[in-house]
């Protein structure tokens, strides 16, 4: 019992890895996608920390749909059976996941000097 105990807990920090790295770099590329839109934000007078903001909320937004589309295939499958409060921690911590993944690429998108591309362009 307490192996297998082990093995979900290696599992889930695995998954949990990977799934940082991918909502990351989903981020990131469309941090990069978008320079131009962002500069053009940047040179109206949106500052580097509403930048920041804005990558952040959506990288919530997409963890949240996301979190919603996954409980709802998990219930018409009835492959779980938990009470509302585990669910509501599962929320929680895919929360604060999706908002360490995105905390670097926001980083990197709020700090980039946009009035080159918009130069270059």
């Amino acid at each position: 019992m307490i192996k297998t105990r082990y093995k979900l807990i290696v599992f889930a920090l695995i998954s949990l890895g990977i799934s940082l790295i991918i909502i990351g770099t989903s981020i990131y590329i469309s941090a990069f996608e978008r320079t131009k839109e962002i500069g053009v934000l940047r040179s109206i007078g949106v500052s580097r920390k509403d930048v920041f903001l804005i990558f952040n909320a959506e990288t919530l937004i997409v963890g949240f749909v996301s979190d919603v589309i996954g409980f709802c295939i998990i219930c018409v499958l009835g492959i779980f059976k938990l009470p509302a409060t585990s669910w509501m921690v599962i929320v929680i911590i895919s929360m604060v996941v999706h908002l360490m993944a995105g905390f670097i690429p926001s980083i990197i998108a709020a700090k980039k000097d946009y009035f080159l591309e918009l130069k270059n362009s």
